[in-house]
């Protein structure tokens, strides 16, 4: 696989909705988070921007993606800092997420991956499938960081040790 720069923070940020980070862009296998969308949230404008697969990680939600196809896992909020309530599950779900992306990028569909902010959940399955994909885990969490301070003025990325932890297991 050829590797794809990181887009620099600066230009990974989009401001106003659907208030979207880019891990990856180009014509093909395009790569974003995002936060969970509102009530009424109008998905065609993700189809617009050229996505046409939604990743949700906060379970199935209250909301179709039409014209976007949807794939529900179910991660834990870290933010608090903690481990998640069962470390080994939630590390099966987590790979089974990555996994989707990876083999959803590999056919070269758009995904848009969300949780509730678009910061914790969201920005380790996206560090996960960069690093098993074979960018640089360190690269990556400090990448990472820096977006999510761009984008939520928060304190960055990421909300658990155990998070970053996760994105050094996907490497090599």
């Amino acid at each position: 696989m050829a590797m794809i720069e990181l887009p620099q923070p600066d230009d990974a940020v989009v401001s106003g909705p659907p208030w979207l980070w880019w891990a990856q862009r180009g014509e093909k296998a395009r790569l974003a988070g995002m936060a969970l969308p509102a009530d009424n949230f109008d998905f065609s404008r993700l189809s617009e921007l050229g996505f046409d697969t939604v990743v949700s990680l906060i379970g199935f939600g209250n909301y179709s993606p039409a014209p976007l196809e949807r794939h529900v896992f179910t991660l834990h909020d870290l933010v608090n800092g903690g481990l998640p309530p069962d470390p080994v599950h939630e590390e099966l779900e987590l790979r089974a997420a990555v996994a989707k992306v990876c083999s959803l990028l590999d056919e070269g569909r758009n995904v848009v991956v969300h949780c509730r902010a678009g910061i914790g959940r969201t920005g380790t399955v996206i560090a996960c499938a960069l690093t098993a994909r074979g960018y640089d885990p360190d690269e990556v969490v400090g990448w990472l960081d820096r977006v999510q301070r761009l984008r939520t003025k928060h304190d960055g990325w990421p909300e658990s040790r155990w998070q970053s932890e996760m994105v050094a297991r996907f490497a090599g």
